[in-house]
């Protein structure tokens, strides 16, 4: 009797409930299937939470980032060329490889489900069908508005272009893009052949525009430095002209002034003041040109 009340006690728990774990880098989507509620909007965080069994179903959604990359080459399993196929403005066929990072955005979980109707173990199969579609369409309409040669040397354009009107179509969808990369366009070989013979001519060009203009400093400098030189030159003979010409004046100012005090009474004082008493020992003869030695 206890055995039974036993077993009948489990099976009822069992009928009213059930605790199920949402891993931490999950989040859970919650739907009721017995009172047509359907989708619960209120997403199931991380940790235990209650499921009433045939009732309520759980579903997990991993929150992690995703690396989408669709390329020529083989990657992540894939055994074909995943890149997508655009065409130019002249309607030249275009390969490009690129890398979707995204997210499931956690508080859009249950939208995210009740749209798609996939669980975490299908977005593999959402990311070939629906994100590649999308990408294609959006890299379409940036790329074919140049020409081959443009897109080649625009690719920082294009990334732009196409980074902006992805994000926001995939957020529409609950998704969070953390990083859009272009990592290569090709285009055909003799596109590309030309398209390099034009940069080495445009960087020839360059150089040669740079040597020129290193010539034309140089050749300003030396006109500068000579410039220089001759200013100096011309101000050091200007100055010592100049240098002369006051000390001319000096002398030629000394030289009157020296005149004009050499008066005939100054010159007499003078000799007063210098003679020491005593005759001269030789006098000339009045009106003759004898000359006459005076006795002591």
């Amino acid at each position: 009797m206890n055995k039974l009340v036993r077993t009948i006690g489990i099976l009822g728990l069992s009928l009213i409930g059930a605790c199920s774990n949402i891993g931490p880098s999950e989040v859970g989507v919650r739907i009721d299937k017995c009172s047509g509620g359907g989708v619960e909007s209120t997403p199931v965080p991380t940790g235990w939470t209650w499921v009433r069994p045939f009732c309520q179903d759980l579903i997990e959604f991993p929150i992690k980032v995703n690396n989408f990359t669709m390329a020529q080459s083989v990657h992540e399993g894939d055994v074909a060329d995943t890149s997508i196929h655009v065409q130019s403005k002249e309607n030249m066929d275009l390969s490009v490889d690129l890398t979707i990072s995204y997210r499931i955005d956690p508080t859009q979980a249950p939208k995210f489900y009740k749209k798609w109707k996939i669980d975490g173990d299908s977005l593999h199969q959402f990311e070939n069908n629906f994100i590649r579609n999308l990408t294609r369409e959006i890299l379409r309409e940036a790329v074919v508005k140049y020409s081959a040669e443009d897109v080649y040397g625009k690719q920082n354009e294009i990334h732009g272009s196409v980074q902006a009107i992805l994000t926001k179509r995939l957020n529409e969808e609950g998704l969070v893009v953390e990083n859009f990369s272009i990592n290569q366009i090709r285009v055909p070989e003799r596109i590309k052949a030309a398209i390099e013979t034009k940069v080495a001519a445009i960087q020839e060009a360059q150089a040669a525009e740079n040597k020129v203009r290193q010539i034309k400093a140089q050749a300003a400098q030396s006109v500068a430095e000579a410039e220089g030189r001759a200013a100096s030159a011309i101000a050091s003979a200007d100055g010592e002209a100049k240098a002369r010409k006051l000390k001319a004046d000096g002398e030629a100012y000394y030289v009157t002034t020296v005149q004009r005090a050499l008066t005939k009474e100054y010159v007499d004082y003078v000799r007063a003041q210098r003679w020491d008493g005593n005759l001269p020992h030789v006098v000339s003869g009045a009106g003759s040109n004898m000359m006459l030695q005076l006795k002591e």
